[in-house]
This record gives structure tokens, sequence and C-alpha cells, in this order.
């Protein structure tokens, strides 16, 4: 702001041109006072779906947003006290939680059972929902919901010891599913990592690695149809970990070492994950084993490029990662650095990667998913086993339905404070005011001038707050 503090000619110009430059310099000074000791991080409202989840067994979580950005999770409960699990689908309905069970049978599942049952949840183009799970007969199925309901399960394999993974809807409606499968009589080291393409009676497997412990898989879809599959490739003879890459177009498969590391620590359960963004570029996140540290490649030519997202010791377990509409990667994981257990949300803009404390919790998060809605909103679901606890959470907008800006919020930020103060100090008796923005939002009745009317609405608004940090 230019100000013009020359000395006039006359004296009473003088004495209004100095009042006009000391009340200028003061909204500025209050202006950098406030913003030197005060930001505002984002804001995530946190729900809690189950608070009593009955069971602490190793089950994951997964979500996905529709058309119309409501929020659509799948999560395993306990029926009663028996050991059994129901598969749940809840979705947002009404400002309430809508629950159902996926399946009218029940998955048995107690501490002897070695591979918990595991669920994904997608949906297609027109809306309709999908969920595939592997259940404790070590088989793999899917149904999808429609008008009348969530049909009968269609089998997909059960041949060995099947383990889902990830699953995908493409445009055309066929699922694409990544699980590992040990087949009879053989032990995890020398499993299968597969890919299964298709729908109701009709998928085409393909067996994308075999001979080995693969974990933690992930698969994105590209614009021409190609799979992209990340995962850990664990050799338990020479002792060390890979992060791999492949890209499968079912006829060929190009399969890439990104990083290894020392394989001796102890392995990270949902621990990678990808995106393919618009110009059909991976985007992995993944955590580092040995360094203990969440990691971030990309690949936008020949060469993988990696980044430390967040340094710390055993951070960026359980990690899932989004791409908003600018291909800029999102990531939600759980950070235990030297025992101060948090949720974590990091985002990476033109300047670098961001990291925000989402919530504090007594134990760590166990398995969680992430979205982004049309407006580039994260949602994000996961579970804390130890708390028995299942929670969403997604950024809050101030200016929303549910956080309206109170009158004299002058920079819209849902509370009136300082800033807005500050703002006001200096289009002080400004007069003229009108349309578009009334002298930059100061002249809050509309009347055409910056007066004492106007600061008796920031008096009676004062402190205002719609955000969920004031309540």
């Amino acid at each position: 702001m230019a100000l013009d503090c020359s000395v006039p000619v006359k004296l009473s110009e003088a004495r209004r041109s100095g009042m006009e430059c000391v009340k200028k310099i003061i909204s500025i000074l209050t202006l950098i006072f406030f913003q030197s000791f005060f930001s505002y991080a984002a804001v995530w409202d946190i729900q809690t779906i189950e608070e009593d989840l009955k069971h602490s067994f190793d089950t994951n979580v997964d979500l996905v947003i529709d058309g119309n950005s409501v929020p659509h999770l799948i999560y395993f409960n306990r029926w009663n006290n028996d050991p059994l699990l129901s598969l749940v689908h809840c979705y947002l309905s009404g400002g309430g939680w809508n629950k159902s069970d996926v399946i009218s049978e029940y998955f048995y599942c107690d501490d002897e059972v070695k591979y918990h049952p595991k669920a994904c949840i997608d949906i297609d183009a027109n809306g309709v929902l999908y969920v595939a799970f592997s259940k404790s007969d070590d088989s793999i199925y899917y149904t999808s919901k429609t008008s009348q309901g969530w049909e009968v399960p269609y089998l997909i394999d059960g041949t060995g010891i099947c383990l889902i993974y990830d699953m995908l809807v493409d445009n055309n409606s066929l699922l694409h599913i990544v699980y590992i499968r040990i087949p009879p009589d053989l032990n995890e080291d020398d499993s299968e990592l597969v890919l299964a393409v298709g729908r109701e009676f009709s998928f085409s497997k393909y067996i994308i690695r075999e001979n080995g412990n693969f974990q933690s898989s992930s698969i994105a879809i590209d614009s021409l149809g190609n799979n992209h599959i990340a995962y850990y490739d664990i050799n338990s003879v020479a002792d060390h970990e890979l992060i791999k890459y492949i890209i499968s177009d079912y006829n060929s498969v190009s399969d890439q070492a990104i990083e290894e590391f020392d394989g001796s620590d102890t392995f990270s359960w949902g621990s990678i994950s990808i995106a393919i963004d618009s110009n059909n570029k991976p985007h992995i996140s993944y955590y580092h084993i040995t360094d203990t540290n969440l990691k971030y490649a990309t690949k936008p030519d020949a060469s993988w490029i990696i980044e430390t997202v967040d340094n710390g010791r055993l951070v960026g377990e359980y990690c899932s990662m989004a791409l908003d509409s600018n291909n800029r990667p999102h990531i939600f994981y759980s950070d235990t650095t030297y025992g101060a257990k948090m949720i974590k949300y990091a985002y990476r803009d033109y300047a670098g990667w961001n990291t925000e404390k989402v919530k504090d919790t007594y134990e760590y998060c166990k398995y969680s998913s992430l979205a982004m809605d049309s407006s580039d909103r994260p949602h994000a679901f996961y579970t804390i086993p130890f708390e028995r606890t299942v929670e969403y959470a997604n950024e809050v907008i101030c200016g929303d339905e549910k956080h309206p800006y109170p009158d004299a919020d002058i920079n819209k930020n849902c509370y009136v404070d300082m800033y807005d103060l500050a703002l006001f100090a200096q289009r002080w008796t400004e007069s003229g005011c009108g349309t578009p923005d009334y002298c930059g939002g100061t002249d809050l009745d509309k009347k055409g001038t910056v007066d004492i009317n106007d600061l008796a609405i920031i008096e009676e608004d004062w402190l205002d707050c719609t955000m969920p940090y004031c309540y």
C-alpha cells in the first residue's frame, strides 16, 4: 500500500493528512502483528462412525466419494459378541449416517484366523457401488448395489488362499482387482501377485508375479486402460525389500524397481498407495521401512523422482494417497514419532510439501483411505484398533452450508477478529462504496460509507466464529 505523507501547504490539510497516515500505519501494523502470531491451518471435521467396534482384528477400511460428494464407507464390525464380523456399508444421508450390511452372512474371525477379511469399495460412471472382499474361507468375492439392494456375491477366485489388496472399477464397469494368491500346500514366500479383470461370472486372471512374498499392493488405471500396480516385494532369502511398480496391458508386463532397502526391519502392512494423473504419470506414496519415514515417488519422464514427505520415527505407516484436479498429491497417514501418536495429512503445492496434524490419538491409526471430492476437498476414513473406533474426517470449508460467514467477517475466515478490524480501519470513512465488493467488504450495512454503523456490526459480531475449532 502506498502512503502519501508529504507535507501539505495548509495546516488543516497537514492535520488531516497526518491523521490519515497514522490511521493507515496503525492498521497495517495491526495486520502484520496478528499475521505474525496467528495462522489458520486446515480444519478437520472428525466424526466417529463406530465408537465401540467390538473387535480389534486386522481388518481394513475403505472409502469412495460419489458424484454428489457423498462419502461411502465400508468396514467390518463384530456381530453381537460372537467371533463373527459383518461387512458394513455406511453413507452420509440427511445429515446422518445410514448403515447397512453389505451381505447377509457373517465372516468368522478370531485370534486363530491367520488371514483376516479385507474389503474394497468403488463406484462406476453410472453411480453403481461395487464392493470386493476376501472372506474367512480365503476366497474373493464381489457384489454391487442396485435399486433393490446389494446383489448376491459373485465368486472371483477360490483357489488356495486369496487375500484382496485393492480394487477399482473402470469406465466400462469392469472390476480390476489386485490380490495375492498362495497356492495349496505352499507358504507366503511362494505367493502369486494376481490381477483379475471382469464382472459377474466372467473374470480374466493374470499372474503378474509369482514365487515371491508380495504385500501391500495398490492399483490405478490410466486413460488408456492400462493397469498400474505398486507393491512391496519381500525377499526373505536375500534379506531385502523392494518398492516395485508394474504397468500391464494384459499382453505384456513392465516391472520396475523404484527403491530397495534392508528387509531386516519389521514390515508394516498397508503402507503403499498409487494414483495416476491426467497425463498418465504415476504417483506413489509409501512407508520407507529402513528410514521409517514417508516417501513419495513420481515418474514425470524416464526417471523416478523420490522425495521425503515427512521425517521422524515411524512416520508414514498405513498411508493413502489421492490426486486433486491439478494433479497434486495428498496423503493421509499415521505418525508415531517417539511415542507421540497422531494422524497427519500432507499435500504438495508449488512451494513443496505441507504437513498438518489431523488429531492426536492414544494409539496409532491402522488402515486409512483418502479420496478427493469434485471441489478438491479431502475425505478420509480410518480405524484405530486399540481404541476400537472407526472415524471419518473431512476438511472443513469456511463459508459452506454448515459454516457460514458471520456478517462482520471481512476477510472470510469464519471468525470476526483483529484481522477484520484492521481491514476495517484501512477503509474508515471511505464513501462511494457499492457493488461488487462495497469497499472491500468493509461497508457492512451496504449504505455507501464505512462509518460508525459498520463498526457497530463488528462490535455485535465480535469473536463470532462458525468453525469447529471455536466450539
